[in-house]
């Protein structure tokens, strides 16, 4: 993973969904724009039922790539 803030290169443990986030996020998004996006990595029942788990699901999935400097959220 390519560092933002500093020379070189870390490796960082990711999962399948911050991958796909990182996979959307090649240019900046605003966040109801990847939520659309990550819809394909959940099943309609779950979108359908469940849809305020998944948000805050991303939502910490964004904070856990902000604190390993994968992404930068502008404020």
């Amino acid at each position: 993973m390519p560092e933002l803030f500093f020379n070189g290169f870390s490796e960082q443990a990711i999962d399948d969904l911050e991958y796909n986030m990182l996979a959307l996020l090649d240019k900046a998004a605003p966040l109801e724009e990847l939520l659309k996006a990550l819809e394909a990595c959940f099943s309609t029942d779950e979108i359908e039922h469940d849809y305020d788990s998944i948000y805050e699901l991303i939502l910490m999935k964004i904070k856990r790539l902000a604190l390993k400097r994968c992404v930068f959220i502008k404020g």
